[in-house]
């Protein structure tokens, strides 16, 4: 059965909307159904043995209850309609609920009943009793990008659990991860003989607006500590009162090479957010796109739809 599974699942496309038809459907026995089978088999033997008119009543009308049984598995999924409603982007490593919309367009009521959805990690038994339904499949992102899922499996064996119906569904989630935010987006090499610098985060009433050199006499309270264990190069937090709005342009290359294109689209997404929650204007160069200043959600999204979405090499 695992063998059929893998080799059914090979031939399934991703779909934005999925519609189940025949083609789409596959049914098998359970081992109830099997077991049914054989009793059917043998009052056949029996009644050919004996010729008993009874008994070949009997076998028949079973068979047939058979047959029906068989028909009203596969049309419990039959048309029934699948997509992904549309969900905020997240960032990669945090959890998310996908919503799944099913509908039909049947008007029997509790026409769709013992429906399963499966997905890795996932089970969910439901019956449609609204012309739509949605539910809720927990994700945990890992890569940036698209989100691509693993197959779905939609199963019943209702209405006697003698058959086994089933479809396995590849839909587009519509859904974006951006890359991870990393807090240390800076690099000291900077070819004016200047330290590059950026604000992260707020303190209290102020906020860090750069990184400087030490210099003997500074409190040792705003080094930054975690740098120095990376790189055994002192530097000095500065702030400011958050009164004076910033403008910043984060670009790709302006990191040293020993950063790799993954560490660089996290430092630039860490960047992008906090300018953000500043308040402050900023731009994007991220090789051949370029993205001018701005501020506000749709401004951030299109900045860190960029990164999530980038596919080029760094230079370095």
């Amino acid at each position: 059965m695992d063998f059929l599974q893998r080799f059914l699942i090979k031939r399934v496309q991703t779909e934005s909307e999925v519609k189940l038809g025949h083609r789409k459907i596959y049914i098998l026995p359970t081992r109830t159904g099997i077991f049914f089978a054989l009793l059917v088999f043998l009052l056949l033997i029996s009644a050919i043995n004996f010729s008993n008119s009874l008994i070949y009543i009997l076998t028949f009308f079973i068979i047939g209850m058979g047959l029906v049984s068989m028909s009203l598995t596969q049309f419990n999924l039959y048309q029934l309609r699948f997509h992904f409603a549309k969900t905020e982007a997240v960032f990669c490593g945090e959890k998310t609920n996908l919503p799944l919309v099913i509908r039909h367009q049947h008007k029997i009521k509790n026409y769709h009943q013992g429906l399963v959805l499966n997905y890795p990690g996932f089970t969910h038994c439901f019956n449609l009793d609204e012309p739509e339904t949605r539910i809720y499949i927990p994700i945990t992102t890992s890569v940036r990008g698209p989100l691509i899922l693993q197959p779905l499996m939609i199963s019943t064996t209702f209405p006697s659990g003698l058959f086994r119906a089933w479809s396995n569904l590849q839909l587009n989630s519509h859904s974006l991860v951006y890359p991870k935010p990393v807090d240390y987006a800076f690099d000291l090499e900077n070819d004016k003989g200047q330290d590059k610098t950026q604000y992260h985060f707020k303190t209290g009433l102020q906020e860090f607006y750069q990184l400087k050199n030490y210099n003997p006499g500074d409190s040792l309270k705003h080094i930054h500590w975690k740098f120095y264990a990376k790189s055994d190069q002192l530097l000095t937090k500065e702030f400011s009162d958050g009164g004076q709005q910033q403008q910043r342009i984060f670009n790709f290359d302006d990191f040293s090479p020993r950063f790799s294109t993954e560490q660089r689209l996290s430092f630039l997404c860490y960047m992008i957010v906090q300018a953000e929650n500043n308040h402050d204007h900023y731009g994007l160069i991220l090789k051949d796109t370029i993205i001018a200043v701005d501020s506000g959600p749709i401004h951030m999204h299109q900045c860190l739809s960029a990164l999530a979405l980038y596919k080029g090499a760094f230079s370095g």
